[in-house]
């Protein structure tokens, strides 16, 4: 049985390849990415089982201490580090190398626990990534690198603070090939000063994202507005880019911009557009705000490396890019006057009681009703005294009954819809409300 994971063959079932691997799954379905593979967390815990490092971890942990727990995560680490690694994997990496022409490329080694990049919690900057490594040597060493930095001690710090277990830590690794970039960049999908969920923000340079992420070079700002278009540009003097050490042949190292180009914009205004259109489909499809990381390379080719959620953003409704469309062509009739707050709370929970009741009268199990929960708590909203439907929520709702077409129809009869739209799981201008 394979120890790795590659998503161009992959299988009805997915090894648990953490939160940066699933990701990745997501977005080769929406953008051009890297080409990748992941060795799944199952084969770090073997390795500790295996080799008996698992036990010494569980030792030094239970001595950890505010004091001590410095010292304690360097121990761990070197113990990762200095493990030999199971001459089947060692084989099984060679042999996917191999498969995908990648024996003389240059690769990138990050981390992917099952509790990184998700909604609760995010380790940016806490664990690894090397870049520009090659051959299975070195991926080996980089890979042992990766699972070691799940000990850090700002890793168990903040695994502490979130009441996550500190061991064992269920890292996996995603391997993928080096795009040798031209530019690169961040896009914060709400501004991360201001959390407005309206304004995207843009940040590039040239070289390496690193630069911008790890070395805190001089970059371009970018503010684009979702509703608009606009696009506000502040250029700064790049004066220094991350790239792959020309001396090593490996890893990366810090060199000056030519001179000619410090002051110019690193993305053309195109480009600019073109990674915000990519941002926004993957802020839709995720369903919420996005910290994206972006590259350009010589010829011009858009790559998007990864992707996390931003867990400090409160807004994950329309302006967050998720589309609403609010209609109160009849229920005006109903509730013709102003509606209170407290009125519309006793209106919302009736029609979610209501429609979970009429769900299993018509047979729909009691467990796809609870999965569908969100749609029967928002069916209706109030805006300045009054009353809509949700109208993306009772397509979702329809859709769960046989016969959606002629249901649908129904529905919007009964509703007084003018304007028929079959959301599906999208819908169209969040800014429309029609009466």
């Amino acid at each position: 049985m394979s120890n790795l994971f590659d998503p161009g063959s992959t299988g009805s079932v997915i090894p648990a390849i953490g939160g940066k691997a699933l990701n990745l799954l997501q977005l080769n379905a929406l953008c051009k990415i890297p080409e990748w593979f992941a060795v799944p967390a199952k084969c770090f815990a073997d390795l500790l089982q295996a080799s008996g490092v698992g036990t010494r971890i569980e030792t030094l942990l239970k001595e950890l201490s505010p004091e001590n727990s410095a010292t304690r995560a360097d121990q761990i680490m070197a113990l990762i580090a200095a493990v030999t690694l199971p001459a089947d994997l060692i084989e099984e990496l060679s042999a996917m190398l191999n498969s995908k022409a990648w024996g003389n490329d240059y690769l990138s080694v990050r981390s992917s626990a099952a509790d990184e990049d998700g909604k609760e919690h995010s380790f940016a900057g806490i664990h690894e990534s090397y870049l520009y490594v090659k051959g299975v040597e070195q991926l080996g060493l980089h890979l042992r690198k990766v699972w070691a930095s799940g000990y850090d001690s700002r890793a168990l710090h903040y695994r502490r603070q979130n009441h996550l277990p500190l061991h064992p830590v269920p890292m996996a690794v995603v391997v993928q090939r080096m795009i040798p970039a031209k530019t690169s960049g961040v896009i914060f999908t709400a501004d991360p000063a201001t959390q407005n969920p309206l304004k995207m923000v843009i940040s590039s340079l040239y070289g390496l994202g690193e630069g911008l992420v790890s070395a805190g070079l001089d970059a371009d700002h970018y503010t684009f507005d979702k509703h608009s278009g606009e696009i506000a540009t502040v250029v700064a003097e790049k004066s220094r880019q991350i790239l792959v050490d020309r001396t090593l042949g490996c890893g990366v190292l810090e060199y000056e911009v030519e001179q000619g180009l410090r002051n110019l914009a690193s993305l053309a205004p195109e480009q600019v557009v073109q990674a915000a259109d990519a941002a926004l489909k993957i802020e839709r499809c995720f369903g919420c705000p996005q910290d994206i990381e972006f590259c350009f390379d010589d010829s011009g080719q858009l790559y998007i490396l990864q992707s996390r959620d931003i867990t400090t953003a409160g807004e994950y409704g329309p302006a967050a890019g998720n589309h609403q469309i609010w209609d109160n062509s009849n229920i005006i009739e109903s509730y013709s006057g102003v509606t209170s707050p407290m009125t519309f709370s006793f209106i919302r929970n009736a029609y979610a009681v209501v429609y979970r009741c009429f769900s299993e009268v018509m047979g729909i199990s009691r467990k796809k009703i609870e999965e569908h929960e969100e749609v029967y708590q928002n069916m209706l909203g109030l805006f300045q005294g009054q009353v809509y439907y949700n109208l993306p929520n009772w397509y979702r709702l329809v859709k769960q009954f046989p016969g959606y077409n002629y249901n649908k129809s129904f529905m919007e009869s009964m509703m007084g819809v003018k304007d028929k739209t079959d959301t599906g799981d999208t819908i169209g201008d969040s800014s429309a409300l029609r009466r």
